[in-house]
């Protein structure tokens, strides 16, 4: 599930971010990305939650790993150019 949330982010703003400029709108620029950013919140917090929570080091540790991994692609998603220039130019 977590690979399919990371290509489902990528996927969202690969879409975006080839919009034209001229063609930049709410519904084809910025509901998008809220959209997923939605459910990626929801996925990682519920991830989060058994790295607080669980009895099991083991399943703490894998929260603790996905976390990191989602971490890293949240930076790189939002470091982005295209991203940034997309949303730059429909403000």
């Amino acid at each position: 599930m977590s690979d399919e949330l990371i290509a489902a982010g990528i996927a969202t703003v690969d879409k975006l971010a080839a919009v034209a400029d001229s063609e930049r709108t709410y519904a084809n620029s910025v509901l998008p990305i809220a959209s997923f950013e939605s459910d990626f919140s929801t996925f990682t917090s519920n991830i989060s939650f058994y790295r607080y929570t669980s009895t099991d080091a083991k399943q703490r540790e894998q929260s603790i790993a996905l976390e990191a991994k989602f971490d890293e692609f949240s930076i790189n998603l939002y470091m982005r150019e295209d991203f940034y220039n997309a949303m730059v130019t429909y403000r």
